[in-house]
């Protein structure tokens, strides 16, 4: 994989065709996001950035991703105002031209940057649209589907509704065989099931999102895995595990620069503070 890289490194920056370079650099920026490496992501996110600029020489499809793609990292740094607008702008652009493939991953950008935002209504609005025609979504479609709706549901601590969306989230991420989806599903699950008080079961996702996060190399998913540590030991009133888990997500975030993620809920990250 690191002969891949490099070689994709070396072709978006090349004189090659602007689709081709737009979409390798799609892949290639999702890769370091996936293993939390946004500062060498910048690489790929400035050629997306430069290419989407010559609109005309650029084919819906190849537009759309690297939007998309753009919309993720802003979002993921905690610019949801700007990730909202880029996600019009992207629908926008496929309904001007009727390539509409990436669609529900683009709303599900929209609802994640709502989430984070609080506005819970709008959230909803987008994952309403994202429903339709889902009984023929592809498997990543209906993942991120049922994922960000059992995020909206625990948000609103309707918990009996995220854990039904939630395990469907599972059972596809299971389907993909994606490592990144499997680590989000046992990211929240983990959180639901400590609020059931299911203890056991919560720590067992937990060290699941360990062993997936060693697997990838991945700083971002080990960043997660401290926050799940951290708001189960605190849970129980294990201060001082808590704490240790606490500083150790905080001194990979500062590192690393995260900020925002995938099932951020507001309630669950001041609580931890």
């Amino acid at each position: 994989f690191v002969k891949w890289r490099k070689q994709a490194t070396g072709l978006i920056e090349s004189d090659a065709d602007p689709n081709l370079r737009l979409m390798t650099a799609f892949y290639l920026l999702a890769h370091h996001l996936w293993i939390g490496e946004y500062a060498t992501g910048r690489i790929a996110l400035d050629v997306i950035r430069r290419l989407a600029k010559t609109y005309e020489n650029i084919s819906p499809l190849a537009y759309c991703m690297g939007r998309m793609c753009e919309g993720w990292f802003v979002w993921l740094s905690g610019g949801h105002r700007q990730c909202y607008s880029i996600m019009q702008e992207a629908l926008e652009r496929a309904d001007e031209s009727g390539v509409h493939i990436w669609d529900k991953n683009i709303l599900a950008l929209g609802a994640a940057a709502k989430l984070c935002m609080g506005d819970i209504t709008e959230a909803g609005r987008l994952l309403e649209r994202m429903a339709v025609g889902l009984e023929r979504a592809r498997l990543f479609d209906r993942f991120y589907y049922h994922l960000t709706t059992a995020w909206r549901y625990m948000t609103l601590v309707d918990i009996p509704l995220a854990l039904t969306h939630q395990n469907q989230a599972q059972d596809l991420a299971i389907k993909t065989g994606f490592p990144i989806n499997a680590s989000e599903a046992s990211f929240g699950l983990a959180i639901i099931r400590n609020a059931r008080g299911e203890h056991k079961k919560a720590k067992e996702h937990a060290a699941e999102l360990h062993r997936i996060a060693s697997r990838m190399g991945s700083a971002l998913i080990k960043y997660k895995a401290h926050i799940v540590d951290a708001v189960l030991a605190f849970e129980v009133a294990d201060r001082e595990a808590g704490l240790r888990s606490l500083r150790d997500a905080l001194t990979l975030g500062r590192e690393r620069g995260f900020v925002y993620f995938t099932w951020w809920i507001p309630g669950m990250m001041t609580g931890l503070f």
